[in-house]
């Protein structure tokens, strides 16, 4: 391969969902590039729900395992990671940078539940109560605690937050002023609501169980969406690509041939859910009865429609110490024209 040639393949670390599919399956092409997609390094899934989920018929390993390699030794040139790990990566100078794509989103609110008995009608209930989470810094535990803390008041340092993993940086200890217990070994999320160890349990696309033990904190996730959307008029971003400088040195015009192929895969997907010809569950929830119940809208890609959307993960990392500083989001984003 001649060095002309080499300098246009690149390597991009996505998962098998939702728009991606277009991109790894071959639908949308990254123009003027040669674009391998390797497979997603297999993980354990330490919520015990499932290793292998399925989207419109295929299956795929959670695109998680990649995070924690994108943040502190990138091997893709352009990858996915969830949100609140590309911040904790710039927060601590890590060389890299966002790509204003955002693969997947995430409301919050269906994702958590309560123990039947543990005496949680509202989430007022929950200041003093134990909460299992995967880690805390975890990118669906910082959305929900910021919508704990500004829809409903929640004071978050009087929650226990019990956590069942680790996090994607070793070196992250969370504030004193949190109160943050390990969860005993050898039990998921699931099973420590079963039975009582805690009182509440927060698990990406919702705790699955048939205990009549366990039911969610909110009966109808849609209704406190469409309060949250009012006042804070966002699709949470669950995942964003990032890309190292090194990439940048190689090709610099790489990044905005993928976001022009997001772009495309983008349409594909949104109006196949809209005309029925795509499956329209994302990340647990429906994407038409999110358009018919609330004011939700699932937003274009590029910097300017979803700068609100950054600062606010941006406050809310702050806020909880995910972050040490506020981060500048037109610092830390290429394409801000976009």
């Amino acid at each position: 391969m001649t060095q002309a040639a080499e300098a246009r393949r690149f390597t991009m670390g996505i998962g098998q969902r939702y728009d991606s599919l277009y991109l790894r399956n071959g639908t949308v092409k990254v123009e003027g590039f040669e674009t391998e997609f390797p497979d997603v390094p297999a993980q354990r899934d330490t919520q015990r729900q499932t290793e292998v989920r399925v989207a419109d018929g295929q299956a795929y390993v959670p695109p998680r395992s990649m995070f924690t390699a994108m943040a502190t030794q990138p091997i893709y040139d352009i990858g996915e990671q969830a949100f609140s790990t590309f911040l904790q990566a710039v927060d601590y100078g890590k060389d890299i940078v966002g790509l204003p794509v955002f693969p997947s989103r995430l409301f919050p609110h269906h994702e958590i539940s309560v123990h039947a008995r543990a005496g949680i009608a509202h989430p007022a209930d929950l200041a003093g109560k134990r909460v299992a989470i995967p880690f805390f810094t975890h990118n669906h535990v910082v959305w929900l605690r910021g919508a704990l803390q500004h829809q409903y008041a929640v004071p978050l340092d009087e929650v226990v937050w019990v956590e069942q993993g680790e996090e994607h940086f070793s070196e992250y200890r969370p504030p004193a002023r949190f109160r943050v217990e390990k969860a005993p070994p050898g039990q998921s999320l699931v099973e420590l609501l079963e039975t009582g160890t805690v009182d509440a349990a927060v698990a990406v696309r919702g705790v699955r169980s048939d205990s009549l033990d366990v039911r969610p904190l909110f009966d109808d996730p849609y209704r406190e969406i469409d309060d949250y959307v009012r006042t804070t008029p966002i699709f949470p971003i669950n995942t964003v690509l990032t890309v190292p400088r090194d990439t940048l040195r190689k090709g610099a015009e790489f990044p905005r041939a993928v976001l022009d192929a997001f772009q495309r895969a983008l349409r594909l997907y949104t109006n196949g859910v809209r005309d029925g010809g795509r499956e329209d569950e994302h990340s647990g929830l429906f994407l038409r009865r999110l358009e018919r119940e609330t004011s939700a809208r699932y937003p274009d890609y590029g910097f300017k429609a979803n700068r609100a959307n950054i600062q606010t993960m941006v406050d809310y990392c702050f806020e909880q110490s995910v972050i040490a500083k506020p981060l500048d989001p037109e610092a830390i984003f290429l394409l801000t024209d976009t």
